[in-house]
Order: C-alpha cells, then structure tokens, then sequence
C-alpha cells in the first residue's frame, strides 16, 4: 500500500479540519485508475454481504454484488455488514433497511459489456444526521423506503494498488438523482468496488490477503480470462456529483489527491475495516 508523505498528510488534515465537524465524517479513499473518477461527495457508502462471478452458457462472466440489511441484522446498527452511509465531506447519514444490487457482465476474457447498480433505503431528514453536522446548501425530509439510486456502468477500470475496481457510471433515477446533488447538467459519476474483510487495516498494507478477489482483479487487467468465483465481504462507494456551486471543496480534497500521488505512495483511511465480516470463501 502506497503512503502519502508526512507533509501532504499535514496539509490534507487542516484542510478536512476546516470543515465543521469533518472529524466525524468518513473519508473517501483515494481509488484511481483510467477512464473512471475517483471516489467523491455526496457518496453512498456500504458494506456488501458477497459478490459472485458466475459464467454464463455463451462463455462470458457475470459479477453480481448484493447487499441487504435483511441478511444482516438490525438494519440501523452501522456496524452491520450490509449498513450503508450517504456520505458528505463534514457528516454521514444512515440509511436504513438498505439493499444494493449491483450485476456486470464482461466476456470470456475479461472485457467489461454493460452493467447496471441499485440502492434502495431510507433516510432520516437532512436536519438529524448520524454522524458529524448536516451539510450547508443542502435540505430534505425524512425519506421513507424508496429506490436511492440507480445507475447504467458504462466502462471499469483497476485501481491495482487498492485492489479496487471502478466502473463509469451515468446516473438514470432515483432519489438522489436530483439538481441538489448532482447539477445541472449531472457531473461525474463513479462506483467502486473492493475487498473488506475482518481484522483488514488499509492503512497498513495488509489488504492483499482476500486471494480470490485479487486474482479476479489480476485476470481482469490480464484480459487472457476469468474463473468463476465468489466472494465476501466487498464494499462498494458510489458517487453523486455535487453541483458546481459547492463543487470547490472536492476540487480541493482532489487536488490534494493527485499531489499524495505524485509523491507516492499514498494511505486513506477506510472506515468500514473493522466491520466484523464472514472470511472469503
């Protein structure tokens, strides 16, 4: 895992510190890769309970993540495996009774097709955030069970540092998808997805033991073919754009971004790592 330099470190924390009660926030991760934007706010935020690589008749894959509170407890404990989050730079709200779905298709040798993603949840109104303070410039009722958002995937990419894989993706409905949150016209948009596992540090290095996810990412980038797999324990952050007019601060955090890059290695913090979540099978 890469480190980011004692310095930029220093310059990112003051930055986050300047907004109120960013503390309690939770800090996307700085994924990265071709072709896809890197994790941003607002983002919905989640703990998945598995994934599964299946292959089809005619030879091509089929990568299918499913995430349900009902497979997991109390559907408003966030430290259940299938919670999710809808994140903003300075505080977080829960959504309750969340299910994901999320389902990729990509050919004999790796080559992504088409795809599409799905959250569904409610949320508590702007005013009574769950962690940290409610965001500036932005208001909302109370949200009961609904569809959050969906999205068509358009292109992926490999964050192989990370072991992440990202995917272009163009926002089609759902809650979320309003002027609010995503402009006008909508930004870009980014879903991600990686390996969580129990007792996993990200800011250690030690995320390369979840072998069959890591081997899926390598025959992906490969291109010479998958094997069909499954796979626990996989979270997943997707990206609403926030409108230019509250743009600048993730313009700023993004910058900072690319300067830890440039100085590699880079760390980010992953708050969902001490989930307690089944072992890869």
């Amino acid at each position: 895992m890469r480190k980011m330099s004692a310095a930029v470190s220093g310059v990112l924390a003051l930055c986050l510190l300047a907004v109120s009660a960013v503390a309690q926030a939770f800090v996307v991760p700085g994924f990265i890769g071709p072709g896809v934007a890197s994790p941003g706010y607002p983002d919905f935020w989640g703990a998945n309970v598995g994934a599964t690589l299946t292959q089809n008749s005619n030879g091509s894959f089929t990568l299918s993540v499913v995430g349900s509170t009902a497979a997991c407890g109390n559907p408003h404990t966030f430290n259940s495996c299938g919670a999710a989050i809808f994140n903003f730079p300075g505080g977080a709200y829960l959504v309750g009774n969340e299910t994901m779905n999320l389902t990729a298709n990509f050919s004999s040798s790796g080559v992504f097709n088409s795809g599409s993603y799905t959250i569904t949840g409610s949320l508590p109104a702007s005013s009574n955030p769950t962690f940290g303070s409610a965001p500036a410039g932005f208001s909302w009722g109370a949200q009961g069970s609904q569809t959050l958002l969906t999205a068509n995937l358009t292109a992926d990419t490999i964050d192989s540092t990370d072991e992440a894989l990202g995917f272009a993706e163009v926002i089609t409905g759902g809650w979320a998808d309003q002027p609010q949150f995503t402009g006008t016209p909508a930004g870009v948009e980014s879903l991600w997805l990686y390996s969580l596992l129990s007792g996993v540090d990200m800011e250690s290095g030690n995320n390369k033991h979840n072998s069959g996810w890591n081997s899926f990412l390598a025959e992906l980038k490969s291109g010479h073919g998958l094997h069909a797999n499954t796979f626990a324990a996989i979270g997943s952050i997707a990206t609403v754009p926030l409108p230019g007019t509250v743009g600048l601060l993730g313009s700023a955090l993004a910058a900072l971004v690319v300067l830890a890059r440039r100085r590699r290695p880079q760390m980010f913090s992953n708050p969902l790592s001490t989930w307690a979540m089944p072992a890869a099978r």
